[in-house]
């Protein structure tokens, strides 16, 4: 009986396999006394070592600890890198596991978007990069280092960001979803579904280690999501060594040329903080404006639903009712020929658009 319990002891799956007279507390017993040994091994081995390895480099290279694990920080970081790449060749994750970024055709940008341009390839792959993940890793805010396709998501973006970057209004002039597109980062599903989820998380991991800001903004009136504002740091400047006179100058250029473009149009000259406001007003009221278009014509195209199945005459009859509930609400003024002329419109609308199986999101119906 000693022999059965010191086995079970020892290894208690295997004395339950063999049939040893076990209660059920005693094989759970003795398997958490061998858990207990072996996490206590662990506890006292494994820092004993990393200590041990870091003393040896920082006296055989002679520098500090503090500047031998930012060292060792960037090393892995490279490593990783190039592991992932080596071993890592075909992918099931993503569809597009190399995104690059692709302007539209024919779409310029500024002098200044191109150098940023140029000084931001390969950013993940930097030293700095890792820095901000170990900072962040530091105040809890990340847990490790994004794995390999984050990262190349983040260059792709970046390239992205810095091309349709605004230097006057220190604003990226794009929308997200227009953005993933020339990223290749969205995919759409058989549905006609767009999804751009990789673009939004490393857009939120880049504004984690506060190299640019990401706030999205609901409008009620229009019910839905306006442009999302996307603005650089100073800290992604400092990261992409690009001095605060250089930022400062492409700014008052841009001051001088929308001045310029004023006075063309016989318009007065404006200072720096009006154009500014002016250039965040126009991507929110332009947007509004274009949301309401599209809205109103998705309502058209409902209604051309229901009323494929309705004759002439009924599409008449609901015209006149709702012409008159306009009128007498105030809605609608004007003489007895305006009010048979916006009749005759509507109809005409209404029967093209519900037998012409005018469904597109791309343009009107003509009428």
């Amino acid at each position: 009986m000693s022999q059965a319990v010191n086995a079970a002891t020892s290894s208690p799956k295997r004395a339950y396999r063999k049939g040893n007279p076990l209660s059920v507390s005693e094989r759970q017993q003795a398997l958490m006394e061998r858990r207990k040994e072996t996490h206590k091994e662990i506890k006292v081995y494994v820092p004993t070592v990393l200590k041990e390895r870091l003393q040896n480099l920082c006296e055989a290279e002679g520098v500090s600890q503090a500047e031998m694990i930012s060292r060792l920080i960037a090393d892995a970081a490279q490593e990783g890198v190039a592991d992932a790449q080596a071993l890592f060749t075909h992918y099931r994750q993503v569809k597009n596991p190399n995104p690059e970024f692709t302007p539209r055709e024919g779409k310029k940008t500024l002098p200044f978007c191109r150098k940023l341009m140029a000084k931001a390839e390969g950013f993940t792959s930097r030293f700095d990069f890792s820095m901000h993940v170990a900072f962040a890793r530091s105040l809890g805010v990340r847990h490790r280092m994004p794995p390999l396709l984050r990262r190349r998501a983040i260059d792709a973006l970046l390239q992205g960001l810095c091309f349709h970057y605004d230097p006057l209004a220190n604003r990226v002039q794009r929308s997200i979803t227009n953005l993933a597109i020339e990223c290749g980062l969205a995919t759409e599903s058989k549905n006609g579904n767009l999804s751009i989820t990789r673009a939004t998380r490393a857009l939120k991991f880049m504004a984690e280690l506060g190299l640019i800001t990401y706030q999205t903004e609901y409008d009620p009136q229009i019910g839905c999501n306006i442009p999302t504002d996307i603005t650089f740091t100073p800290a992604l400047f400092s990261t992409l060594d690009v001095s605060d006179v250089a930022v400062v100058a492409a700014r008052r250029s841009r001051v001088e040329w929308e001045n310029q473009q004023r006075e063309k149009q016989r318009l007065p000259r404006l200072d720096m903080d009006e154009l500014i406001a002016k250039a965040w007003r126009f991507v929110r009221e332009r947007f509004r404006s274009y949301q309401s278009e599209r809205k109103s014509h998705g309502l058209k195209r409902a209604r051309a639903r229901r009323d494929a199945d309705r004759t002439r005459r009924d599409i008449e009859t609901i015209v006149k009712r709702q012409l008159t509930r306009e009128i007498a609400e105030g809605r609608f003024t004007g003489n007895l020929d305006a009010v048979r002329r916006e009749q005759a419109r509507r109809v005409k609308e209404r029967m093209l658009m519900s037998r012409g199986n005018n469904y597109t999101r791309l343009a009107t119906a003509t009428t």
